[in-house]
């Protein structure tokens, strides 16, 4: 695990070596409390919503990962949905940054797609239609990342 890793060479991702004392200043303001609060956060809405619902289960999976409850799908909650299932660490950021392209390159030409079909698209969000519709947004994340969103 390439926490325990960097845990045991007493360093986090290049910051203060562990056990460093920081100020509360630094803590606060260096961006480690918001990373912890939006970590712990997540965690705590993953672990309470139940288990994740099967892709192939498309309403309920676009209900469950509508983090922002917009009724609207972004890009980064897709991007949340598919680290999350994969189980990339945030610390992972060779991986994070290969998923992110892979994410972008599926949702950029999807919504070009809707824009051609449609002539006009909102390029920020999906709605539950257009990703539960037959080839629509949600048929294409289980064509680029297979089964394993259905875990």
């Amino acid at each position: 695990d390439r926490l325990a890793g960097m845990v045991e060479s007493g360093s986090l991702a290049g910051g203060p070596p562990v056990g460093a004392e920081i100020s509360a200043a630094d803590f606060l303001g260096g961006g480690l409390y918001a990373w912890v609060w939006r970590h712990g956060e997540e965690y705590r809405r993953c672990t309470t919503s139940g288990p994740m619902p099967d892709l192939c289960e498309r309403q309920d999976w676009f209900k469950y990962w509508n983090i922002s409850g917009t009724g609207f799908l972004s890009r980064g909650e897709v991007l949340r949905a598919v680290l999350w299932t994969y189980e990339v660490s945030s610390l992972d950021a060779q991986r994070v940054a290969d998923m992110r392209e892979r994410v972008d390159r599926l949702w950029d030409g999807a919504a070009a797609e809707r824009r051609r079909h449609a002539g006009h698209s909102n390029p920020n969000a999906v709605t539950l239609s257009e990703f539960s519709d037959v080839g629509g947004f949600g048929d294409l994340l289980e064509e680029a990342f297979g089964m394993d969103l259905s875990k």
